[in-house]
């Protein structure tokens, strides 16, 4: 549970809320502060973020590079067949390509290291009828 959750219900409980309404407003004010440094994202966490999104931008120019040149133009490449839609890397749209190309059977896969299944590469195979297994060795998902 969040700061700000426990907060917001804070000041919906019976018990605070007038001790928070008799509060002047300079103290108010000065708790209203505190509480957006407490909850605000770290330098670290800031950077970490501008280094996640600029590596995302270099590597979708590099992708887009890679697609203008002749050796990806070729039909049977897979490149070009790529889209997006839970994939980091339009790997769904590959996958597709795959699986017409050599047809389908038992409609059933494995993912290791699916994550939180957000943003993997069979949740879209997920979304149209397959079944399957995640496997994820972090605690965190």
């Amino acid at each position: 549970m969040t700061l700000n959750t426990l907060v917001n219900r804070a000041k919906q409980s019976h018990v605070f809320r007038p001790l928070l309404t008799a509060l002047p407003p300079g103290v108010k004010a000065t708790l209203r502060r505190m509480l957006d440094r407490l909850t605000r994202p770290s330098r670290l966490e800031q950077l970490r973020q501008e280094v996640s999104v600029t590596n995302d931008l270099l590597a979708r120019l590099l992708y887009e590079l890679a697609r203008e040149s002749p050796r990806f133009r070729d039909p049977q490449r897979l490149l070009g067949s790529g889209f997006k839609v839970f994939s980091m890397h339009d790997e769904d749209g590959i996958i597709e390509e795959i699986f017409r190309r050599i047809g389908e059977t038992n409609r059933w896969f494995v993912e290791f290291g699916a994550g939180d299944g957000l943003e993997n590469c069979t949740t879209y195979l997920l979304m149209k009828g397959w079944s399957g297994a995640w496997i994820e060795g972090s605690a965190a998902c």
